[in-house]
């Protein structure tokens, strides 16, 4: 997960230098503390009102943190005794990891204005570099109406030529979205189309729920 040298660097520090969402800037700025590069999905947020950046996976079941980015947030952590917090596979490798523990309260995780997500058990894992990653138990659609649902990721073009991406949700019928801060494009770069990374396979069991109800 860590950037490359040159551009994935400079990619980061404008991310961490450009303006903050309105709805993150009552926050703690933490958004230093992902690395990431250019061909990740990216995408502010807040985690129990701490601003940061999150790595967005539609491949991934389950959303994750490491442990080293829930100390950096302050989250309490309850560690593993003897595999207790479950297991989770990464594709490709045919191995069987346990987690590192959880997360000992419940996590509200923002990512646009309008959009959260209550967490219980959200499960942690080890990992070189701080890392958040939304999986597809927080990015999925089919919910009642009045619930927030995942509605994917729209590209729009500015007068510049530049290209951004938007995370889009839906609630009620009403449209909410958030500009990327990064998407992977044809062009190696900036906006959108979420690309998926995959990390954890399987389906969201093992204790971590996601409270869907109207916030």
């Amino acid at each position: 997960m860590s950037a490359g040298a040159g551009e994935g660097k400079a990619q980061e520090t404008a991310s961490v230098s450009a303006p903050r969402p309105e709805w993150a800037q009552n926050g703690v700025d933490k958004r230093a503390a992902l690395h990431w590069d250019t061909s990740q999905t990216v995408a502010n947020c807040t985690v129990n009102g701490k601003h940061a950046l999150a790595v967005i996976d539609t491949g991934s079941y389950k959303t994750i943190l490491d442990v080293g980015m829930a100390r950096i947030l302050g989250l309490p952590v309850r560690e593993a005794i003897n595999g207790d917090c479950g297991t989770y596979s990464v594709p490709g490798t045919g191995q069987s990891n346990c987690y590192a523990g959880v997360v000992d309260q419940p996590v509200e995780l923002a990512l646009a204005g309008g959009v959260r997500f209550a967490i219980d058990g959200l499960k942690l894992i080890h990992h070189p570099y701080p890392l958040i990653l939304v999986g597809s138990d927080v990015l999925s659609g089919g919910r009642p109406r009045g619930e927030v649902n995942f509605a994917g990721t729209r590209l729009s073009t500015d007068e510049k030529g530049v290209v951004q991406g938007h995370i889009c949700f839906e609630k009620g019928g009403e449209a909410l979205e958030e500009r990327l801060v990064n998407v992977p494009t044809a062009r190696g770069s900036h906006s959108a189309g979420t690309h998926s990374v995959g990390l954890v396979a399987g389906p969201p069991l093992g204790g971590q729920r996601v409270r869907r109800g109207p916030h």
